[in-house]
């Protein structure tokens, strides 16, 4: 489910939607993964950094890839970051 995840929010990123929107479009779109956007999105919603909010929501994410996450949200690239972990 991991990288059914990365690969939706790494598009929505890309597209230039801020964090919030991106899951809030995740969420809104339905299938499998809908849930976890919803549950991530309510993470992040209570302050919970993106990494942290993907454990949260048991989006099933390794700690490699939380890692690289977490270096996207310093970086300010996560767009770029998640479009690694899509791949």
């Amino acid at each position: 489910m991991a990288l059914g995840v990365a690969s939706r929010m790494a598009k929505l990123a890309s597209a230039g939607l801020p964090l919030g929107s991106a899951l809030d479009v995740g969420a809104a779109a339905g299938g499998a993964q809908a849930a976890v956007f919803a549950r991530t999105r309510g993470a992040v919603a209570r302050g919970l950094g993106l990494a942290d909010a993907l454990v949260r929501a048991g989006a099933g994410f390794s700690p490699a890839d939380l890692a690289l996450v977490r270096a996207g949200e310093k970086s300010g690239n996560i767009a770029s970051c998640l479009e690694l972990l899509a791949t």
